[in-house]
C-alpha cells in the first residue's frame, strides 16, 4: 500500500490493518460544514456550548479534569450547572481549578516579563521554584529543545519572537519553565510559531534559513 499524506505508515498492524487519518488536513469549520451539508450526526453537546457563547476552536468533549482540559471547566459550570454541582462536590480541588485554571497561577496565560529582567535570565529564575526533581525534568526538555535549535540553525536563540526555522525563544523556553511541559505540549507547538513568524514576516519557505547569522548559538 502506498503511503499517503492521510497514512501514518506504509506498514500494515496485525491482520493487514493501515491506520489512517482522512480528515488530517481539516479545518474546524470544515468539520461543521460536513454534518451540515451531509447530516452527519454529532454530539449536541456542542449545541449547548455554542448556544453559552464559547468559540467552535474551544470547543471540546472530553474528560474534564486533564492539564489541558482543566481550561475549560468554567465551561461545564455555565452550561451544565446540575452536573458542575456534583462534579465540585465529588472532585476536590474542581472548584479552585475552574475559577484560576485560565489565570498565571495554573501557567496557562501568557506571562509577563519582570522589569529590569531578559527572558533568559527570567528562564532560570523560574527554573529555581521547582524542586530538584522536577527541575532537573524540566531542565531537560529545555536542554532538548536547544539542542533542537543548535541542530537546525546558527542563529542565537531570539529574545522574544519566534525563531522563523524552529520557533524557539527565550520568552518560549521561560513559559516551559513556568509551566512544566513535561508531556511536551507547549514544545510541540514550536512548529506552529515557527510557521506563523515566517508568515508575519512574508517568506514563503525555509529557504536558506538553515544557514543564517554564523555565530554563537544561544
Amino acid at each position: 500500500m502506498p503511503t499517503a499524506k492521510w497514512t501514518t505508515g506504509s506498514a500494515p498492524r496485525a491482520k493487514g490493518s493501515y491506520p489512517t487519518s482522512p480528515i488530517y488536513d481539516w479545518r474546524t469549520v470544515d468539520v461543521w460544514t460536513a454534518p451540515h451539508q451531509f447530516g452527519w450526526d454529532y454530539n449536541r453537546a456542542y449545541d449547548v456550548m455554542a448556544m453559552a457563547g464559547v468559540p467552535p476552536n474551544d470547543q471540546r468533549v472530553c474528560p474534564p479534569y486533564g492539564e489541558e482540559p482543566l481550561r475549560g471547566l468554567w465551561i461545564y459550570a455555565q452550561c451544565w450547572p446540575d452536573l458542575w454541582h456534583a462534579m465540585i462536590g465529588r472532585v476536590q480541588g474542581a472548584a479552585t481549578a475552574g475559577r484560576y485554571a485560565n489565570t498565571e497561577l495554573y501557567a496557562f496565560k501568557d506571562i509577563a516579563l519582570p522589569e529590569g529582567l531578559m527572558w533568559r535570565t527570567y528562564t532560570f529564575q523560574l527554573l529555581e521554584l521547582w524542586p530538584p526533581d522536577t527541575r532537573a525534568e524540566i531542565s531537560a526538555v529545555i536542554r532538548g529543545l536547544m539542542k533542537q535549535h543548535k541542530g537546525k540553525t546558527r542563529r542565537p536563540i531570539p529574545a522574544e519572537k519566534a525563531d522563523q526555522l524552529t520557533g524557539i525563544s527565550w520568552k518560549f523556553l521561560a513559559m516551559i519553565a513556568n509551566r512544566g511541559d513535561l508531556k511536551g505540549r507547549r514544545s510541540g507547538s514550536m512548529g506552529k510559531l515557527a510557521t506563523n513568524a515566517r508568515q508575519t514576516a512574508g517568506m514563503d519557505g525555509i529557504e536558506g534559513l538553515s544557514d543564517a547569522d554564523a555565530g554563537t548559538r544561544y
